[in-house]
This record gives structure tokens, sequence and C-alpha cells, in this order.
């Protein structure tokens, strides 16, 4: 078949759904903010041969990614929720617009570690690493809460040895030292006033730690595995991209100049 010389430009409407094609009246861009999917070729038989542009490219991959993550074989819990979803989707489409750029520097293969990365941690984990993740939290919160134990029972103690004291007071007065014992349980009364201040502030911080890490809490991304690890890698990206985009301006102000 030989292909007729007109080329039809066809967009997609964010608002408003498809345009259907007419070869009468041909519909062209309306705006420029709208972006161009795919060229269309029109051939004698009626048919057409379709061409993705790169921006249809990327609408593509999206819409196939997206269709697998909610498909019968995803790699997604069914507790993710919808911005959970959406960040999944937004994080590989930089990771896809990533490595159709391309690069060999230092940054850019950071950036495609952390991205990758990311992408993995919004996985499901299996049961074997859920497990052992909610083992290993309240494992932590468990050492926590047992430091701060620790620091109420030498208190208890301190407290407990003030009697014993006293009965030495009169073989104190008979070796001369009368104060002897009244110097030792000042001393258990203030190291039972700072066990007690320390106990409390470990079992504050076995309180916040807790709620942080959420050692009983359900485990539905491979990010929570690790407490922290998915805002750190959050984190890290952010920063990785303003380096990204503050090299890219140093670079076209060099060519500026030159």
């Amino acid at each position: 078949m030989v292909e007729t010389e007109k080329t039809v430009l066809q967009r997609e409407q964010r608002r408003g759904g498809l345009n259907r094609f007419s070869p009468e009246s041909p519909k062209l861009p309306s705006s420029a903010n709208e972006e161009l999917l795919f060229l269309a070729d029109q051939k004698a038989d009626g048919s057409y041969v379709v061409t993705l542009t790169e921006e249809g490219v990327e609408r593509f991959e999206t819409a196939l990614a997206i269709a697998g993550d909610l498909g019968g074989k995803t790699k997604i819990s069914s507790e993710s929720s919808l911005a959970d979803v959406m960040e999944r989707t937004a994080t590989r489409e930089d990771l896809s617009r990533l490595m159709r750029m391309g690069g060999d520097g230092l940054l850019f293969h950071m950036r495609l570690l952390v991205l990758r990365r990311k992408l993995r941690g919004s996985e499901k984990p299996s049961p074997y690493h859920a497990t052992i993740s909610h083992i290993a939290k309240v494992a932590i919160v468990c050492v926590v809460a047992l430091g701060a134990l620790l620091q109420f029972a030498m208190a208890i103690q301190d407290i407990e040895a003030i009697p014993g004291i006293l009965t030495n007071v009169p073989s104190d007065i008979l070796n001369l030292h009368p104060t002897a014992a009244f110097d030792a349980v000042g001393n258990k009364i203030s190291d039972f006033g700072q066990r007690v201040l320390f106990g409390v502030l470990v079992a504050c911080l076995a309180f916040v730690a807790a709620a942080l890490i959420h050692p009983f809490g359900k485990i539905y991304r491979k990010d929570q595995l690790l407490p922290g690890e998915r805002a750190l890698f959050r984190l890290i990206n952010a920063a990785l991209r303003r380096a990204e985009d503050h090299s890219a301006q140093s670079g076209s102000q060099r060519v500026r100049r030159t």
C-alpha cells in the first residue's frame, strides 16, 4: 500500500476526552500547552500508521505500569493507598526519563541507584521479611524499655539500702565518724533521684521509638522493613535532583559565556 502525503496530527485533550479524527475536517492543536502524543499517517486503504511521540511513549509506559500494578500479577500490596500508587508512578517516570537521558557521571549513577531503590521499596515484602522486621522493631523497643526498668530497679535498691546504713550509726559514733552514715544516706538519696530521672527519660525514649517505628503496624512496603528508609531516600532523591538541576544550570551558563 502507498501512503498518502497528507499527515494528520491528533492530540489528546487533558479535558474533554479524545478528539475523533475526520479526514474532511482534521483536528489541529488548539493550544501550545497540549502535548503531542502520536502521529497518524493515512494509507490509501483508509487505515492509519500511528507513531508515538516521546510524550506518547512516556504516557504509554505509565499506562502499562499502572495496569501492571493494578493487575493480577501486581508487585504492590492491596493495602497500598492511592498516594502510594501515585508516588510509585512518579518514581517510575523519573527513572524512565533518567535512563533515556543517559549519563556516566557520579551524580547520574547515584540518582539511578536511589530511584531504583525507591521503586523496589514500594513493592510488597515477603511474609518472612515482614516477620523479621516486626521482631527486630519489637526487640528495639523492648531493649530501650528494659533500660528504663533497670534504672527504676537500681533506684529502688538505693532506697532499700538506707536502713542498713542507719544501723551502722552506733559503730560510726564509736569510731568517731558520726556523720558518715548521714553522708552515705545523702548519696543514696541523690543516686535515687538521678536514677528515677534517667528512668523517666529512657521510658519517654521507648515511647517515642514505639511511635516512630510502629512495631505492631502493618508492613505492606519493602521500605517499611527498615525504620526511616522511605523518608531517607526521599530526602536523598530531592538533594540529588537539586544537585542535578544546579549542574545543568551551571553547564548552560558556561555555554552562554563561551
